[in-house]
């Protein structure tokens, strides 16, 4: 039987990096030799085991390409997929590298095993890294129980990994959509948090009978929106106006996509006031919290989490 390969690309990275990261034979991060051509500018490389592709997209009815192609490139969708888990542990914002001539991602090096990271030690934890609203000068780091996370993400089925996997993509989309548009931000966030309310509501066959006269759920949304971040995010309840923006948030949104009421910053950009960035940069670790919290939380057969489901 042919062994699964091993792939490894360099990814654009918001902070620098000192150390390594390597979650069991799944993936591994470490500074690239690649160097910032600006002092913002930083680098890391990452090898990765497409042992763990998810399998469901060899099923995918919606691809409209030969089979053959899907399974020479299913390996980027286990890459978007850990790039965007990334994110959420450490709250680092990453770009998957493209060749310096045209800018594309395929093809990437195969190699014959991970990296011996020599000299290295593992990048450390830090408890702030969830709840941090504004990102400062420091290394990257990582959340606390990080291994967990991905121990639970890699034993979910298929189907379970798809719908989470949906929430981490838009996590992600929310925080690449900050740099031109809070509201789209705003938007990408609520709309992850609302697939894994969705997904939770299944899950437990929770059932939210019509309103007789408007036919509407008597369990509006927002306050679902509203109870699940409160059961998985966290809440200073020491701090009115922390309290006052998680109760804002969806009605936030709605206003955004329903009346088309664009934020403050991205219709006057600098004119608006530091403490509305300060909000959103605070609506994303609530979410990012609430993510990383929900996975954690999970329950799981005990038989899955001692054998993550692979590709044979």
């Amino acid at each position: 039987m042919e062994s699964a390969k091993i792939y490894r690309t360099t990814l654009k990275c918001s902070s620098d990096i000192s150390g390594y990261y390597r979650y069991s034979d799944v993936f591994q991060i470490f500074s690239s030799e690649r160097k910032e051509s600006s002092p913002l500018e930083y680098f890391l490389d990452i090898e990765y085991n497409e042992k763990y592709i998810n399998s469901s997209v060899f099923d995918d009815k919606d691809i409209l390409v030969p089979v053959e192609i899907i399974k020479e490139r299913a390996h980027l969708q286990l890459l978007n997929e850990i790039v965007s888990l990334l994110c959420i542990a450490m709250d680092e914002k990453f770009k998957i590298c493209g060749d310096k001539d045209d800018g594309n991602i395929y093809p990437q090096e195969i190699i014959s095993k991970f990296s011996e990271i020599e000299g290295q030690i593992m990048i450390t934890e830090c408890s702030f890294r969830l709840r941090r609203s504004m990102r400062d000068d420091d290394f990257v780091r990582i959340a606390p129980n990080a291994e967990n996370f991905f121990r639970k993400y890699f034993a979910l089925s298929f189907g379970d990994r798809d719908r989470y996997n949906a929430s981490s993509f838009l996590y992600k989309i929310s925080q690449d959509a900050s740099i031109i548009s809070a509201s789209l931000s705003v938007v990408s966030c609520v709309s992850a948090v609302e697939n894994l309310m969705d997904f939770d509501a299944k899950l437990k066959n929770i059932r939210f009978e019509p309103c007789s006269e408007c036919n509407q759920p008597r369990y509006k949304l927002s306050r679902r929106f509203k109870d699940f971040m409160k059961e998985y995010s966290y809440v200073d309840d020491s701090t009115l106006n922390t309290n006052k923006l998680m109760e804002e948030i969806y009605s936030l949104r709605s206003s955004i996509t329903h009346s088309g009421n664009i934020l403050m910053i991205d219709k006057y950009l600098t004119l608006a006031p530091f403490k509305k960035f300060v909000e959103i940069a605070e609506i994303q670790s609530y979410v990012r919290h609430a993510l990383f919290k929900y996975l954690e939380l999970f329950t799981l057969e005990e038989d899955a989490m001692k054998n993550p489901i692979s590709n044979p």
